[in-house]
């Protein structure tokens, strides 16, 4: 079953009176730990708990970028395929998710957990991605794949080179991924089935049904659409009704809001607190550091938001607190 894009939490239906994120089970979700700086493209098990699911000796390799490397084809933030800098660290990973030139060529990076993913239980899953511009190519389909086995399958030759014929169980396909800017995260809600140990990432749709349009770059290797990722996170929900060490009261009103919303926190020690607020595009409308705070009751202004639902998120760097919120002026 094939689950649609999820920006922001837009699938929490807790009961409960929030939400808050736990341990990212993600091994090296930044790729910063590395056994050698690379030297050249498709090292990417260099990156530690990272690898390629595809079996292949010259092609179909995702690449690890770096700001060590001496090679301009892997540095940081310039290199072969643009300019970007690391949003975490000095690292990141790159991948093919499209390629003209070769059909349904397509590149993959496989993760672990430290830990299985538990059965029935909620998680978020997110990670930051951004097009390289040097890209003739954009594209609106991209998913994970959750396994209990780790995955390796051989390269076949042209024209089916490395697609990999299996369903990703979170995807996208409706949202054009062409910001080369900046960095853009994709998030979505899963319930795990049990025993989840790797998951994949990549584009699981072969050409027929791949949505990609022009997006203005090009590079000596041809029409394709190339893609950098950082800072993967795959993180169970904890529901108030847990253990929740830090948290004595969290409370938003009204909602639906029309000019302001009230936030009452309440923590059992001093945290440093950020309060967030997002669109239903993952944009972030507002933001406002409270530094170290064990009580205090906060407003802010929505009158400049248009009218729709948004996720209020309170960070104190050891949990994320998250709230729907509905804007609605009179």
């Amino acid at each position: 079953m094939k689950y649609h894009i999820i920006i922001i939490t837009l699938l929490i239906t807790f009961t409960t009176a929030y939400t808050t994120i736990g341990q990212n089970l993600v091994q090296n979700p930044s790729f910063e730990d590395i056994t050698f700086c690379p030297t050249s493209v498709a090292q990417i098990d260099s990156a530690e708990f990272w690898s390629n699911p595809i079996i292949t000796v010259s092609y179909s390799t995702p690449d690890l970028f770096n700001a060590c490397s001496l090679s301009n084809l892997v540095q940081v933030p310039s290199n072969n395929w643009g300019y970007q800098n690391a949003r975490t660290g000095v690292g990141y990973v790159g991948f093919v998710a499209y390629y003209e030139s070769y059909p349904d060529f397509r590149e993959y990076l496989q993760g672990n957990f430290s830990s299985p993913l538990q059965a029935g239980e909620s998680y978020e899953v997110s990670f930051w991605i951004s097009l390289s511009e040097n890209s003739y190519y954009s594209i609106s389909n991209i998913g994970v794949f959750f396994s209990d086995t780790l995955t390796a399958v051989l390269n076949q030759p042209p024209p089916n080179i490395s697609f990999l014929p299996i369903t990703p169980q979170v995807s996208i396909d409706s949202l054009q991924l062409d910001n080369t800017s900046t960095w853009q995260k994709i998030e979505w809600t899963y319930t795990a089935q049990g025993g989840e140990e790797h998951f994949i990432i990549g584009n699981f749709e072969d050409d027929n049904n791949t949505t990609y349009a022009p997006a203005g770059g090009s590079h000596n290797d041809g029409n394709l659409a190339y893609y950098y990722i950082d800072d993967v996170a795959v993180t169970r929900y904890i529901t108030s009704q847990e253990n929740i060490s830090n948290v004595n009261y969290f409370n938003l009103f009204p909602n639906p809001a029309s000019d302001k919303v009230f936030i009452e926190l309440e923590f059992n020690r001093e945290m440093e607190t950020t309060v967030e607020i997002f669109d239903l595009t993952g944009k972030k409308v507002y933001s406002s550091y409270f530094g170290e705070i064990s009580s205090k009751n906060i407003e802010i202004a929505t009158s400049q938001f248009q009218n729709g639902l948004y996720v209020l998120r309170v960070n104190t760097g050891e949990e994320i607190l998250s709230k729907k919120i509905v804007i609605s002026h009179k």
